[in-house]
């Protein structure tokens, strides 16, 4: 009946959530025909989704990866003919509870509502794509929650869909324009587009604003390199900076300066 159980052999934990996704589907996919012929779904039906569902999120938590468990086990039901809406809703509803667990952002937290904890947690993840998602019924449902625009911002930066992050990376300025992560985040999307006197006047004020932001610090000295703005030792002094504030970005800048013959 589901072809897709049948792809690939499973290991032991990989069972157990074969079989109880397809459980689950038969179960909540007969309480779905009875709701739709009578009005009302069986009592049992409707204790064994919320059963199965305890038992499938305790598999969720195992050894396997979020993102192969979604992609191997969660996806293919997801875009099955044969699959109930009410089946596809308690699978969903299942992998969501397990990632915001795995994460830390449980349901009962008090940082911001639903989808945003949801947005965090596959943030978590690095599941960009379903952290998109999250933050953008965040905004939906809280307009002036300048964070889960920003989080969608980095989500669609994360993605390599920098014209899709300018919206809200705007909206989250719009409402804390003295935010030194959104404009370096912003000037890090301007130097993609070659933009480089936007970049320039957004990333002199981050740094500005936030002397001690690395990224900030890393983003500028891109756009004065290639650019071609800068002058004396300019580069020279940011590249110092990086290297009190951090390693990592110190590094990629000076292989940068040497790709170009600086350093």
């Amino acid at each position: 009946m589901f072809d897709w159980l049948k792809a690939n052999p499973v290991e032991k934990s990989e069972q157990s959530i074969t079989a109880l996704v397809a459980e689950l589907i038969r179960v909540a996919n007969r309480a779905q025909r009875d709701r739709d012929q009578t009005g009302k779904a069986n009592s049992s039906d409707v204790e064994g989704v919320h059963d199965l569902q305890k038992r499938l999120n305790a598999q969720l938590r195992g050894p396997i990866p979020l993102d192969r468990v979604k992609a191997e086990f969660i996806d293919p039901p997801l875009q099955a003919p044969n699959v109930s809406q009410a089946a596809k809703t308690a699978i969903l509803h299942v992998y969501d509870s397990a990632v915001l667990a795995l994460s830390g952002h449980t349901p009962s937290g008090t940082e911001g509502s639903a989808a945003f904890r949801l947005g965090l947690a596959y943030q978590d993840q690095r599941l960009w794509a379903q952290a998109a998602s999250a933050f953008a019924e965040a905004v939906r449902d809280e307009p002036a929650d300048f964070v889960s625009w920003y989080n969608l911002a980095l989500a669609y930066v994360e993605l390599e869909r920098p014209d899709e992050a300018l919206l809200p990376l705007r909206e989250a300025l719009g409402r804390k324009p003295d935010w030194p992560e959104a404009l370096s985040t912003l000037g890090y999307l301007y130097n993609q587009k070659r933009e480089w006197a936007m970049a320039f006047e957004v990333l002199t004020k981050a740094v500005d604003l936030g002397p001690d932001l690395s990224d900030a610090w890393f983003n500028l000295g891109i756009t004065l390199l290639y650019s071609r703005r800068h002058e004396g030792n300019t580069l020279a002094l940011i590249l110092q900076r990086l290297e009190a504030l951090d390693r990592n970005s110190a590094v990629q800048f000076a292989q940068a300066l040497r790709a170009q013959g600086l350093l």
